[in-house]
């Protein structure tokens, strides 16, 4: 069975980021807030190309299944959640005056931030197991 991932306590970090990003929006201090948007959505599309592909490869390597079983369930859920939250954000005009506007750019950040990371965290454990394995033999 899997072990516990470290979602939660990215899941906390996103939320900091998310909160931080979301002000600085709101104060008018983050100019072309869409091409953010549009950068976040083109992330979460490759993220989620690379996810497929590592979880098709999982069946062959014991080691990068397990990785994909620490990882990815967060990382699909930060993933459809940027991709949700950022298709959001882009139908609607991102005006700094509206507080539903912030609180979009609070989510779309969020999930972005949770994905990136997690992301990170997969390929590190992946890379690393893969690496071992392949020193050992």
């Amino acid at each position: 069975m899997c072990k516990k991932s470290n979602c939660l306590l990215t899941a906390i970090f996103s939320i900091v980021v998310g909160i931080v990003i979301a002000a600085l929006f709101a104060y008018n201090r983050i100019p072309h807030i869409s091409v953010s948007c549009l950068i976040a959505l083109a992330l979460a599309a490759i993220t989620l190309i690379i996810l497929s592909v590592l979880s098709s490869a999982a069946g062959r390597s014991a080691a990068l299944a397990k990785c994909v079983c620490f990882q990815g369930r967060c990382l699909l859920l930060s993933t459809i959640g940027t991709i949700v939250s950022t298709l959001i954000a882009l139908s609607i005009s991102l005006n700094h005056a509206h507080f539903l506007a912030a609180v979009l750019i609070f989510f779309v950040f969020t999930f972005l931030t949770m994905m990136l990371t997690t992301l990170t965290a997969l390929l590190h454990c992946a890379i690393g197991r893969l690496c071992h394995i392949k020193c050992d033999e």
